[in-house]
């Protein structure tokens, strides 16, 4: 929860992006995407992994 309350790209060597953080995630803030080295984000993923996104689209 601290990344997602700072708005922070979250960097974690063990992320498999298996998708249960952002199912998960109560507020519905969490997205996977891409950013640069200086955290910068490029992309975000387009298919929404959260079930808050998905009642929104």
């Amino acid at each position: 929860m601290n990344f997602a309350n700072k708005g922070l790209p979250m960097a974690d060597p063990e992320c498999v992006r298996c998708s249960a953080c952002v199912s998960s995630c109560p507020t519905g803030v969490l997205t996977f995407g891409q950013v640069d080295r200086a955290g910068a984000v490029v992309a975000v993923d387009r298919l929404p992994a959260s079930p808050v996104r998905m009642r929104e689209a």
